[in-house]
């Protein structure tokens, strides 16, 4: 992205294997009623499959380093959204859902960890996530501001 002001209204996007959203080294991001959906047949395989070999060609992809009993990895289904390095963004409502959570929740009273990843990011504004069924919705590390 730029650091021109960016404006998302209304956006949505689904069934990525990675991740929905991905804010890397943005700026003056203003987003308004985005959507997210988890792609339907995950855990069954888990992130980066069935696409590893393409993981990291885009900066700002995750790791996915899935080490054992690390529930913040982000391994269990993609990231609804991402932020690193990011500053001066504000959302505005967000729906970020996981058809797998639900079917977990009914099957086994489980839920996936959590969704939203921030990392080194200032001067976020998050108002109204709307999620289901998650045990964390926003995971964070090294925010200098964070207005929730």
């Amino acid at each position: 992205m730029t650091d021109k002001r960016q404006r998302l209204y209304g956006t949505a996007s689904e069934h990525a294997v990675f991740y929905q959203y991905n804010f890397h080294s943005a700026a003056n991001i203003y987003a308004g009623m985005v959507q997210t959906e988890s792609p339907y047949y995950q855990p069954t395989p888990p992130p980066p499959a069935p696409f590893a070999n393409v993981l990291g060609r885009f900066p700002g992809d995750p790791a996915y380093n899935c080490a054992a009993g690390d529930e913040f990895s982000g391994c269990d289904e993609s990231w609804a959204i991402i932020m690193t390095g990011s500053k001066n963004i504000f959302v505005a409502g967000a729906g970020i859902y996981s058809v797998s959570s639900c079917r977990k929740h009914v099957e086994a009273s489980n839920s996936v960890t959590f969704l939203v990843s921030i990392l080194i990011t200032s001067h976020l504004v998050v108002l109204d996530i709307c999620t289901n069924l998650y045990r964390y919705s926003i995971v964070s590390k090294s925010i200098d501001a964070v207005e929730k």
